[in-house]
């Protein structure tokens, strides 16, 4: 403070050991939730047209290097080989896209962050191949159909892409979850709103080299109209299959 033109210090007066000594000592808990796993099964149904490549070695594409010694096939044969298929010659699609789509959908929901919660819940397979569950593919329910489209290489140029698309499709995800951190009704969310805005497969919307596409897009079947179009459609794909004979790729439907 000041007085008279001069600065005089304040003073406080110290505290006594005695009064440090009495004061109280906070203690910091840890509390962990219990684990509690939870485990969910929702029936999904396609509303645009899921395009399936899957990356080859050994097979001709335009977009690799055309001084690998590669061999050509028809068309059709190309596009039938780039499908995941199970033991018994089931289409599939990968889990992992699945579980990408939901944690596309996390970068929408304020406050909430990637890194955090995409270990909270895991997408389970349901197929089996070589005898064997398989966690990363699931089956899809539909008719795979030939479908052409001109693509680029990296350099620029045109080249033919030969894939395989599914008009209607349908499939059952089951996710298991962290029932301590995470409720069924959020994961239904995620797994809805991912469904809409990132998609799965080719041609998805959250493609990079897509421009806008809108392919492997789901939603949750809800209503018992949604509900019926889905029985439906597993009915009627029911047993369709890719089986190889003589080296050359075929679609059965009995």
């Amino acid at each position: 403070m000041q007085r008279n033109g001069t600065r005089t210090a304040k003073l406080t007066p110290r505290k006594n050991r005695e009064d440090v000594a009495a004061a109280p000592k906070v203690k910091s808990t840890l509390t962990i939730p219990p684990i509690i796993f939870g485990k969910a099964t929702f029936q999904i149904i396609g509303i645009s047209p899921l395009v399936i490549r899957k990356k080859k070695e050994g097979v001709f594409s335009d977009n690799d290097n055309p001084k690998t010694p590669q061999k050509h096939l028809a068309p059709l044969q190309e596009a039938l080989s780039g499908l995941y298929l199970d033991e018994r010659g089931h289409c599939c699609m990968k889990a992992t896209g699945i579980k990408q789509a939901m944690i596309t959908a996390i970068g929408l929901v304020p406050k909430i962050t990637k890194k955090n919660t995409s270990g909270l819940w895991h997408v389970i397979g349901d197929t089996v191949l070589n005898g064997e569950p398989q966690a990363n593919y699931i089956r899809v329910y539909g008719m795979p159909t030939y479908r052409y489209d001109q693509g680029q290489t990296s350099q620029g140029g045109p080249c033919p892409m030969h894939r395989i698309e599914f008009q209607e499709w349908v499939a059952e995800i089951t996710l298991e979850y962290l029932q301590s951190y995470i409720s069924v009704a959020h994961i239904a969310n995620l797994l809805k709103l991912g469904g809409y805005v990132a998609g799965c497969g080719d041609c998805r919307p959250d493609g990079r080299k897509n421009r806008g596409q809108r392919g492997g897009q789901w939603t949750i079947c809800a209503s018992s109209d949604e509900q019926q179009m889905w029985q439906r459609i597993k009915k009627q794909h029911l047993h369709v299959r890719v089986v190889q004979q003589d080296g050359l790729y075929a679609v059965e439907t009995k």
